[in-house]
């Protein structure tokens, strides 16, 4: 079930590990060392429809500007603002928004692919992203704007 206290506008204010993380994802030298650097700008919407369930996320900053609608609990392909595009799932879990991403095809697969980022909301209102890629964790911390 959507935790709808997720929703909104939130912004970057410290993170930890992102380098590694962004290494074993094949980010390239100067994308690892931006990446890891800049403040960003989420946006998480319910954007559901006619009976179907999506979030839209929108993610900003000096080198990044994407906005993508996943739909929950089905398959859908996404960059995650690279240019590489994954399979994805998107799941409720807990309360969490999380995205599980791989090459399988099937959402079993997915989530047991090692590859995924949680969004979940922290007892002081504070919204972490962790982003679990092969072994590597990293996370970041957003103020809510």
């Amino acid at each position: 079930m959507a935790n709808s206290e997720l929703f909104g506008k939130w912004s970057s204010y410290r993170d930890e590990n992102l380098e590694a993380v962004f290494t074993a994802m094949g980010v390239s030298w100067i994308g690892k060392k931006l990446g890891s650097k800049l403040n960003v700008s989420v946006s998480i919407e319910d954007a559901s429809s006619g009976g179907s369930e999506e979030v839209q996320l929108s993610v900003k900053s000096l080198v990044i500007n994407t906005e993508t609608r996943l739909p929950i609990d089905s398959i859908a392909r996404w960059n995650r603002g690279t240019s590489t595009e994954l399979n994805c799932l998107a799941c409720w879990e807990d309360g969490k928004l999380v995205i599980h991403m791989g090459e399988a095809a099937s959402a079993e697969e997915l989530k047991r692919s090692g590859r995924k980022q949680v969004r979940e909301l922290l007892d002081n209102g504070e919204l972490l992203l962790t982003i679990i890629w092969d072994g590597i964790t990293a996370k970041r911390w957003f103020r809510r704007d």
